[in-house]
């Protein structure tokens, strides 16, 4: 497995926790205590499988780490939206990238919104906003590029304003 795959896969393991969490607390799936208990030991069946999962209970704020996880989305659906750009396979490019770009353009938009400062620290709550060395939030040039048509790929958007040190 390669080395991004296995990154997907640690964030996708972390993100199914988070979701198991949610659900729990909110009590929206119908699912009584003795029912619980069952999902938790098939749980423990991950642990021994090719796609282990640890199962981890998160205790800081759920709304915390929802933004996490809304952040970790916008990542792994912005690569996707810029590996289609860089294809021209089915002529779709200018599509693709005009997509690409007002995606990129409303996630800024939104977590700058979301997110008021950064703590320059790895202890942050926020897993210090650092989902891959290409999406972080300590880089908003580069996790928040655009295509750029006049040269026909995509670049870092330098007039991305970063987010402040709290």
């Amino acid at each position: 497995m390669t080395t991004h795959c296995t990154h997907i896969k640690k964030n996708c393991c972390s993100y199914l926790n988070y979701w198991l969490d949610k659900k729990r607390k909110e009590k929206v799936i119908g699912v009584n205590d003795a029912a619980w208990q069952v999902i938790e030991k098939l749980w423990g069946t991950l642990k021994n499988s090719s796609v282990s999962c640890k199962r981890q209970h998160y205790d800081e704020p759920l709304v915390d780490m929802k933004k996490c996880f809304d952040f970790m989305v916008y990542c792994v659906n912005r690569d996707e939206l810029k590996h289609k750009c860089q294809q021209n396979d089915d002529g779709l490019k200018s599509t693709y990238c005009d997509n690409f770009n007002a995606y990129t353009k409303h996630y800024y938009e939104h977590f700058t919104k979301k997110v008021t400062c950064l703590r320059d620290t790895n202890k942050d709550i926020h897993y210090n906003w650092k989902f891959s060395d290409t999406c972080t939030l300590h880089n908003m040039a580069k996790t928040f590029p655009k295509y750029d048509k006049s040269r026909q790929k995509i670049v870092d958007d330098t007039s991305r304003l970063p987010i402040n040190k709290c």
